[in-house]
């Protein structure tokens, strides 16, 4: 379980990405709960990686403002922020009422709210 964190703490610092580094060690941790049916070990992994996503964001000021902008997603001067802003959360929460659960064009559900990445 250490050498998980480990690895995930890496991808923390080294690719500046707090999603994908909870979410590689979230899916280890399911599948630790799978092969063991020891709740303990998940408790001990959120307890990790609690900590750690605490002491990273005290060191790097690029998480601070990551965990900032899910925060205050909301504020004017979180969602204008060149780095760590809110765009994206904002564009997320505000797209979810325009789509139907079970939609039958997934596609154009949010068309208007998401750019393309090769729109000019």
């Amino acid at each position: 379980m250490i050498t998980a964190w480990l690895v995930s703490i890496g991808v923390l610092v080294f690719q500046r990405d707090l999603g994908s580094s909870i979410l590689f060690f979230g899916l280890f941790l399911v599948m630790i709960y799978v092969a063991t049916s020891r709740i303990s070990w998940v408790i001990i992994g959120v307890l990790l990686m609690a900590g750690g996503s605490f002491v990273a964001a005290k060191v790097f000021s690029h998480v601070a403002l990551r965990i900032d902008g899910w925060i205050n997603a909301f504020t004017p001067e979180v969602y204008g922020r060149e780095f760590g802003g809110s765009f994206r959360s904002w564009r997320v929460s505000s797209a979810w009422p325009t789509a139907a659960l079970w939609a039958r064009d997934w596609a154009r559900a949010g068309r208007t709210w998401f750019p393309s990445p090769t729109a000019t």
